[in-house]
């Protein structure tokens, strides 16, 4: 028999390239969601820290108003400053949630990307099974047809002596 190439080999390894790319485009949306997921953590440590000096500036104030220590134009600017403080938390927590949509989304195409990936190896591996079973018939083809000779010959012998 004659030396025989795999006739799927061409979509094999267009299923292996197609897994390739799958693998690449799930390692880059996975990159992409850290990014979504660092960003949300920073704004959370942003809203934190003004939290934390809008608490400050509560205390500072507090500690003031008992000891009689405020001037009315003081009072004013805190409250200003208290305001504007409350407002960027206002503001930081929108953002917060805007990015946790952006989140959502990045793990949704992280999903996508794996359910890819999953399908492109399925049919790679598919591919590869009917490679595997071809080549296995391909070598029981050759040694029926080796067997055969080896009767024929075995024949030929045999028939060769009963002749001498």
């Amino acid at each position: 028999m004659k030396d025989s190439a795999y006739p799927l080999q061409r979509l094999l390894e267009i299923k292996i390239k197609k897994e390739e790319e799958a693998t690449l485009e799930m390692a880059e949306e996975k990159s992409k969601l850290k990014q979504e997921e660092e960003k949300e953590r920073l704004l959370k440590t942003e809203k934190e820290k003004v939290q934390q000096q809008l608490q400050n500036l509560s205390d500072e104030i507090n500690e003031n108003l008992f000891q009689n220590s405020m001037m009315i134009y003081e009072i004013a600017q805190y409250r200003n400053y208290k305001q504007a403080l409350e407002n960027k938390i206002v503001e930081i927590e929108k953002d917060i949630d805007q990015q946790q949509i952006k989140v959502k989304k990045a793990q949704l195409r992280v999903n996508q990307a794996r359910e890819k990936l999953i399908q492109a190896c399925k049919e790679r591996q598919v591919i590869e099974k009917h490679k595997e079973n071809w080549l296995t018939q391909i070598k029981k083809q050759i040694l029926k047809k080796e067997q055969k000779e080896q009767d024929e010959i075995g024949g030929l012998r045999y028939s060769f002596k009963d002749r001498l």
